[in-house]
């Protein structure tokens, strides 16, 4: 999706947790998580609720019981839908700073029936947000059903959440299959990785920062790094001209004004 990721026991920005890994979390180190932005899959929201945490999630959780999804709806209608998530639970807001993004709907009548949130939005005390989703990233190794739930849509909908909890520093705007890795290096520079997942190179990159770029550098094939030219398109856009070959990777090291 060209969003920035990376693993860690550690808590910073914003944290996706899913399955049962709560369960193997102590009080402590949920409080820890709760002091940044929080992305909990159903099951995990389940088990953060049981644990007495439903008050920061926004949400209650409880297993589905309104029968057929047909898909999720982000306008309300059938305009504007995706492939439903799977192992669905309910989602009830619990507190008025509960919104829903997206909602669980049936086809009635060539209309949707909205029947629960599908994601929920939850702005706490501190400003920190909790995103509960009604359902599981897993999925069967197949393309169709693993990228169902990774589409434009959805990518537009983590874009935003993620600028709202001030933890997107780059991002790959386009829709080509692009795995990001980056982070803050001690000198204040950012360094991304980018690889390109699909068949077809790409002449040059297009990178949003939240930050005005004054120099970018490119890791060449001495381990030497080279400065390489971009140019400003919009207010955080920026087209770096560098070539990206499929599964080769690309190394760059942002310096800001």
């Amino acid at each position: 999706m060209g969003i920035p990721f990376y693993f860690s026991d550690e808590n910073s920005g914003a944290a996706f947790i899913e399955g049962d890994i709560v369960r193997d979390m102590s009080d402590d180190q949920i409080d820890k998580l709760f002091k940044g932005s929080v992305f909990a899959s159903s099951d995990a929201a389940k088990d953060l609720c049981d644990r007495g945490y439903g008050h920061l999630l926004g949400v209650s959780v409880s297993q589905w019981n309104k029968g057929t999804v047909n898909g999720e709806t982000f306008d309300g209608t059938l305009g504007f839908t995706c492939q439903k998530q799977n192992k669905i639970k309910d989602l009830t807001p619990i507190s008025e700073n509960a919104k829903a993004l997206s909602y669980n709907y049936k086809r009635v009548g060539g209309e949707a029936k909205l029947l629960s949130p599908a994601v929920t939005k939850f702005t706490r005390d501190d400003g920190n947000l909790s995103v509960v989703y009604s359902g599981s990233p897993e999925a069967k190794h197949e393309y169709y059903e693993g990228f169902a739930f990774l589409n434009e849509t959805r990518k537009k909908q983590f874009v935003d959440l993620l600028k709202d909890a001030n933890s997107l520093p780059i991002y790959y705007p386009g829709d080509n299959e692009i795995c990001m890795r980056s982070g803050y290096i001690n000198d204040g520079r950012l360094l991304c990785a980018l690889f390109d997942l699909g068949y077809d190179p790409m002449d040059n990159i297009s990178l949003y920062l939240e930050k005005e770029p004054s120099e970018i550098q490119i890791l060449t094939k001495d381990g030497s790094y080279s400065n390489v030219s971009f140019e400003k398109v919009s207010s955080d856009t920026y087209v770096v001209d560098t070539r990206i070959e499929p599964l080769y990777p690309v190394i760059l090291l942002i310096e800001f004004k």
